[in-house]
């Protein structure tokens, strides 16, 4: 019911990777629109309509630019050339050729109607078009032309007594990419000819490359083949070429503009992230003189063959696979359980057995879910909700399980203490407010002004409930302890608190790699490898239920919850202390041979009396 009502009431809706973002009276300094993983043969698609920002008249007279940027990184990190511009626009901020920033910007020209392109230099060979082209779609990685027309690219091997073979080995990725385009600029030599240079627009005009213009500090000059080519590339210089998108204006007086922007080179391959700049907001810290800005912006990434991001791409044969593994847990499990009767099975047992099903359910639908995104670009809202209703049911009932199991419900005692029953009270609405902020998270476009707010809220909650599910494992232990010391059965009290004390270590090392070993290894391997560390997430869950399962098995099979008979006839007392040591040995007697007392064998001895037979 909660999730039909977030799918009726919630204005937003994603539609996989095929992005509608509104922005309304926005003061922000930048917005983060998209974040996607590109191969070769990729395609961005930009389309920006009803643009204006308020009490603005004359845009000619403005006192800063705006547009957007488009920076290719090789990890998930954060960006240490956007995010990191808090008090510069990136969009007015000179790169040199020796930057290692791969950074595109898009600056709105309102005067000359146009949109400039500027491009640092390891991104210079980027294709840019102002409306999409059937030509250069169909060179991609797996057509005919993409296969044997490639350019000779070939990276020489280096030589092992390099002297900066070290130096470049152990470079970052985005590094190496650099110093092989300084390389091979120095080994290509510039050649005058005629040949016929194809000017990068969705019109096919061909101009001869002798009349190209150059642009040298702000003059236009036109010059040789030989001397053009040279000033091309002069590090002062950061446009693209002479590729201009236009922006033009519609009957209501504001702007629109679109591009497409083509993954074509093997060098270009990365995880791009799109950014809307409002430089003018740069300029006042207080947000009441900022400009606010509207504007209706529809982005469509795409791979070769998928919609879903380079790093996704595993994700739905990931899933399927990891729901069957549940699915095969699951029924083991009830087999399991109906083998030992019902005598020594819990209720804890079946719900256990629940959770599992869940689990697989979840996975299942999930992967279903990213594979009708990776075919159409759109999730379908069916799949989605019976995802999001396994995936809230499947969160209550782990934190459910973990707290029954922790408190030591139907092992340790059958009634819950009142401390026990508060944080049932807290954890489980803090579980179900945990699990709708992930599904608006889902739901909401990564430029929203409340997505990072409930992206916080997600991650603070979710914190607060793992650390809530480790105090009745406390008091469980707390309270074996106690009796281990005073009960007449220390042996099986003590061996209980093994049994805890291991499971505390459990969720503690389920808790901390799920949250943040998996967050690192996101944030740190490459951009093609970010399905790692779903995968560790899931493994690392199913070897938490595996281990779970087997420590809490039923009684019969359970060395920790075996229950004595009457027929034993021996019981040996083990202290929790290390230091002393105290053995009693019984031996029955018949009740009938009690009057005979001297066929009546007592073995008794006191813990003073051990002790000094110790000493």
């Amino acid at each position: 019911m909660i999730i039909l009502l977030l799918f009726l009431v919630c204005p937003w809706a994603v539609l996989g990777r095929i992005h509608h973002l509104s922005i309304h009276n926005d003061r922000r300094q930048y917005i983060p629109l998209s974040t996607f993983g590109f191969y070769t043969g990729g395609k961005l698609q930009v389309n920006m309509t009803g643009f204006h920002l308020g009490d603005v008249k004359n845009y000619d007279d403005l006192e800063s630019v705006v547009g957007f940027s488009i920076d290719k990184t090789v990890s998930d990190a954060l960006n240490p050339y956007v995010q990191a511009t808090e008090t510069q626009c990136i969009l007015n901020k000179t790169l040199a050729d020796k930057d290692k920033a791969g950074i595109v910007r898009f600056i709105l020209n309102f005067k000359e109607g146009v949109t400039t392109i500027k491009c640092s230099k390891n991104v210079r060979s980027i294709t840019i078009l102002d409306s999409p082209s059937k030509e250069v779609e169909s060179v991609g990685a797996l057509s005919d032309a993409g296969l044997f027309n490639r350019p000779n690219n070939d990276r020489q091997k280096r030589n092992m007594k390099d002297d900066n073979f070290e130096e470049n080995f152990f470079a970052s990725p985005l590094d190496r990419e650099i110093d092989d385009h300084y390389e091979k600029e120095k080994e290509d030599s510039p050649e005058p000819s005629d040949e016929i240079i194809p000017v990068k627009s969705s019109t096919a005009k061909m101009i001869p490359a002798k009349n190209i213009p150059v642009i040298i500090e702000n003059v236009v000059k036109t010059s040789s083949l030989a001397s053009a080519t040279k000033t091309s590339t002069s590090p002062t210089s950061d446009y693209c070429g002479e590729n201009k998108i236009p922006l033009k204006m519609d009957k209501d007086g504001y702007f629109e503009t679109s591009f497409v922007i083509y993954i074509s080179d093997e060098k270009l391959e990365g995880l791009y992230s799109m950014f809307f700049h409002n430089c003018l907001n740069y300029l006042h810290h207080n947000s009441a003189g900022r400009k606010p800005v509207d504007f209706t912006i529809e982005i469509e990434e795409k791979n070769s063959d998928s919609y879903l991001s380079a790093g996704e791409m595993p994700l739905p044969a990931l899933y399927q696979m990891l729901s069957i593994l549940f699915f095969l847990s699951g029924c083991f499990w009830v087999f399991i359980l109906k083998k030992n009767g019902s005598e020594q099975v819990f209720r804890i047992h079946w719900i256990m057995a629940a959770l599992v099903f869940l689990k697989s359910l979840s996975l299942f639908f999930h992967g279903v879910n990213y594979n009708k995104i990776a075919t159409n670009g759109i999730h379908m809202e069916s799949w989605a909700v019976l995802y999001y209703i396994t995936h809230l049911l499947k969160g209550g009932l782990l934190f459910f399980t973990i707290v029954l199991i922790g408190s030591g419900w139907a092992f340790v005692k059958h009634v819950l203490s009142s401390n026990e029953k508060k944080v049932f009270m807290v954890v489980l609405p803090l579980q179900v407010i945990s699990n709708v902020a992930y599904i608006i998270l889902e739901e909401s476009e990564q430029g929203e002004a409340g997505h990072n707010f409930w992206k916080e809220v997600f991650v603070l909650i979710d914190l607060i409930c793992c650390g809530a599910i480790l105090l009745p494992v406390v008091w469980s232990i707390r309270h074996l302890q106690d009796a281990s010391a005073t009960d007449g059965k220390a042996a099986v009290s003590l061996e209980k608190l093994k049994l805890f004390r291991h499971f505390y270590t459990m969720v503690v090392c389920y808790v901390y790699f799920t949250r943040i070993i998996v967050y690192l290894l996101r944030i740190t391997v490459p951009f093609q490898y970010e399905w790692l560390d779903s995968m560790f997430k899931e493994v690392a869950t199913l070897v938490f239920f595996v281990m779970t399962g087997y420590k809490f098995r039923p009684a019969s099979n359970n060395p920790y919850f075996t229950v004595a008979t009457e027929d034993d006839m021996e019981e040996v007392l083990i202290g929790s202390s290390s230091i002393r040591e105290q053995v009693t040995s019984r031996k029955s007697y018949k009740i009938d041979d009690y009057e005979d007392e001297e066929e009546t064998v007592v073995l008794f001895s006191k813990s003073d009396e051990i002790s000094h037979d110790l000493d």
